[in-house]
C-alpha cells in the first residue's frame, strides 16, 4: 500500500513526463520505420538509465520513503531520465509491432553501445579496451 502511494506521488510530480506519452502516436507500418524506432527506443532507454544516474549524484541513498522518492521525482535530471525511460519503452512497443522480433532484438542490444559511448562522453566514465571493442562490435553487429 506505501508503495502505491510512493508510486501516485512520482506520477503526480511527473506531470511533463506522463503529458509527453499522451496522445500516444500512430502505429509504425513500416519495417524499416520499426527498426529506426527500435534504435531510438533503445538508446532512449538507455540515456534515460544514464540521467538517472547522473541525477542521484544529489539525492539521498533510494528508499521507499516518502521525502526520498519525492526528491528524487522532484530532481529534473533524474525526472528527465525517468521520462526518456518510459518513452523508450512506449516506442519499444511500437517497433516490435511494426518489425519482427527477430529483427528488433539486435538493434535494440545496440542500445548497450550508446550507453556505454554515453557513458563515457556525459559521465566521464573510462572505457577500458575491450569495452571499446563491445562498443564496435555492437554497432558493425546491429548495422548487418
Amino acid at each position: 500500500k506505501d508503495f502505491a502511494r510512493s508510486m501516485a506521488a512520482i506520477a503526480a510530480a511527473m506531470p511533463d513526463a506522463l503529458a509527453a506519452l499522451s496522445p500516444a502516436p500512430a502505429p509504425v507500418t513500416s519495417v524499416t520505420s520499426g527498426l529506426v524506432l527500435a534504435f531510438v527506443a533503445s538508446a532512449s532507454n538507455n540515456i534515460g538509465k544514464a540521467l538517472q544516474k547522473s541525477g542521484t549524484r544529489d539525492l539521498p541513498r533510494m528508499s521507499l520513503e516518502r521525502k526520498v522518492l519525492v526528491a528524487y521525482a522532484r530532481h529534473p535530471t533524474w525526472r528527465l531520465g525517468f521520462a526518456a525511460d518510459v518513452a523508450g519503452a512506449v516506442m519499444m512497443l511500437f517497433a516490435l509491432q511494426a518489425a519482427p522480433l527477430s529483427l528488433v532484438q539486435p538493434i535494440a542490444g545496440s542500445g548497450m553501445a550508446v550507453l556505454a559511448l554515453f557513458s563515457h562522453y556525459y559521465l566521464h566514465e573510462e572505457l577500458r579496451r575491450i569495452e571499446w571493442l563491445g562498443v564496435l562490435t555492437a554497432g558493425v553487429g546491429a548495422g548487418g
